[in-house]
């Protein structure tokens, strides 16, 4: 809806837009009463993800269910998604807070022999590939060693002689964004 031109409108206008949503528009910016606490990222499930909001209004924190209801956008595949509050005695301030859904950690495994490691790892729920990492400073530093592909759950690699540290996240790319996982534990060899 785009509106040009100097128009006096009342303190609220009702407005109809083409996807069949109505509600009101008000012509003055103000902030919301509303205090919502963030939300972390969740593990890819493949099932809804509805995490509870913490909301408060003048101090006062409200109750889900009896104050405000939650509806969910988007809280199923790796990405953004969105929850939205609409409040029971307030039908004109709905407030929305993102999360981030990204893949399961992976659970890394190492052994050698000689200069020969080989890696194993559970598949990691809703990534696309891995970025496996190696240290030679005690975990400090890391270097991206390989990117194998959600397919795999091995891979074998020769390294020069050396104490090492090897981690492992999965991703996701979604909409030019990577979506990353947490990091496995550290394996030390």
């Amino acid at each position: 809806m785009s509106i040009q031109g100097d128009f006096k409108f009342p303190q609220k206008l009702n407005a109809e837009f083409r996807n069949g949503v109505s509600g009101y528009v008000s012509k003055e910016k103000h902030e919301s009463p509303y205090k919502v606490g963030t939300i972390g990222d969740f593990a890819y499930t493949g099932k809804e993800i509805k995490p509870d909001l913490s909301i408060e209004k003048d101090g006062k924190k409200l109750v889900k269910g009896t104050d405000y209801t939650l509806t969910y956008e988007n809280n199923i595949e790796v990405g953004i998604a969105t929850a939205a509050a609409r409040f029971t005695n307030d039908k004109y301030n709905v407030v929305r807070q993102t999360f981030r859904i990204v893949p399961g950690k992976p659970t890394l495994k190492a052994v050698r022999s000689g200069k020969t490691y080989k890696f194993t790892w559970s598949a990691s729920k809703g990534c696309e590939k891995y970025q496996l990492q190696y240290s030679t400073d005690g975990g400090k530093t890391f270097k991206t060693l390989t990117r194998p592909s959600s397919s795999k759950t091995s891979y074998t690699v020769k390294l020069k002689s050396g104490s090492y540290v090897f981690r492992m996240r999965g991703y996701k790319t979604v909409d030019g964004t990577k979506f990353y996982s947490k990091w496995s534990k550290t394996v030390k060899i």
